[in-house]
């Protein structure tokens, strides 16, 4: 049993890696967001889904692992849960505490990246409105809010020839 804990520590300790250099990432995107750099932001999102990605497929890697070892438990991606998982594994108490420390700085990593998230989209939608404030004016439309923070623009407007698109 000793063998399984140490592979899903592993696994674990790859996961916390991949959420550190997410991380990372969220750090350049911010960056990016500040000096304005379109394309830098496009390789942020293709990094950011790439570790998505390796995320999702460790937590497969980890339950796969735990199907073939335990047959016992049951779990599937959706609703797998590292503390649900700790606490029932068979083993012992050193290994639990190696599992328990991993969660939190899981936990940890994770709440980082959820906050950088945030505060990334906030900028973004600030600057958005800045935009959108610059397009109002050099359109004379002052008077009609462009951008609502929703992806969507709100009814219909008389179109400036020059700032038109459909899509």
């Amino acid at each position: 049993m000793e063998k399984i804990a140490y592979e899903i520590e592993e696994l674990l300790q790859e996961k916390l890696s991949c959420y550190r250099q997410l991380g990372s990432v969220l750090e350049k995107e911010k960056e990016a967001i500040a000096s304005i750099n379109v394309d830098a932001l496009w390789q942020s999102a293709g990094y950011k889904k790439e570790l998505a990605g390796r995320i999702e497929g460790l937590r497969a890697k980890i339950l796969s692992l735990i199907e073939e070892k335990l047959s016992g438990m049951e779990m599937d991606v959706r609703s797998f849960s590292l503390a649900y998982l700790v606490n029932t594994l068979p083993i012992s108490k050193k290994a639990k505490t190696g599992l328990r420390r991993v969660k939190v700085d899981i936990n940890t990593a994770k709440d980082r990246v959820v906050q950088q998230a945030k505060f990334n989209q906030t900028q973004v939608r600030k600057y958005l409105m800045v935009v959108d404030d610059i397009m109002s004016i050099i359109g004379d439309n002052s008077a009609q809010v462009q951008y609502t923070g929703t992806g969507m623009m709100p009814g219909q407007k008389k179109h400036n020839c020059m700032f038109r698109a459909e899509v």
